[in-house]
């Protein structure tokens, strides 16, 4: 019985995970779209504005430069990103989470919390990626939950008053 649960959990988690991804391609296929739509515009635009000013030829050609130009500079950012995210990470892969001294939390619950959270997430990483993104949805919607959650946790870390 659990097997069968545990199978459905983990397709359920699947099917999520690919629509959560198929959105996200969408809206960046959309905003592509749209950016092109707009430097079509725009081009069109300048050239008619340079058209009445100069011969058509002239403006076809200029407007044709700063395209290029345009096309030049986003694959110089698409090169320097691929570069960077190429690049060794510094940080150990089985390295620990920095831990909260205890003496700033007035007791060591805050660091044992850290420590499972940590290593659920190293054993459950899908479940990790759809909770991120389930909680930032509500999170990102709900302005109220927000403020309740953060006067939480600013309550649960504020050292107790001194006692007279």
């Amino acid at each position: 019985m659990t097997g069968t649960i545990g199978g459905l959990k983990r397709r359920l988690a699947s099917a999520a995970l690919w629509g959560a991804l198929a959105a996200i391609a969408l809206l960046l296929i959309s905003i592509c779209i749209a950016g092109a739509i707009a430097f079509a515009l725009l081009a069109f635009y300048f050239h008619l504005h340079l058209a009445i000013q100069l011969s058509s030829p002239i403006a076809a050609a200029a407007t044709g430069g700063l395209a290029l130009a345009l096309a030049a500079l986003i694959a110089a950012i698409g090169i320097v990103a691929s570069r960077i995210a190429a690049r060794p990470r510094r940080a150990a892969a089985g390295a620990k989470p920095d831990r909260v001294p205890s003496s700033a939390t007035g007791s060591a619950s805050l660091n044992a919390a850290v420590d499972e959270a940590a290593s659920w997430i190293s054993k459950n990483p899908r479940a990790a990626i759809i909770a991120a993104f389930a909680s930032g949805s509500v999170f990102g919607f709900s302005p109220q939950l927000r403020k309740a959650v953060a006067d939480l946790i600013v309550a649960a870390v504020r050292p107790p008053p001194p006692r007279p």
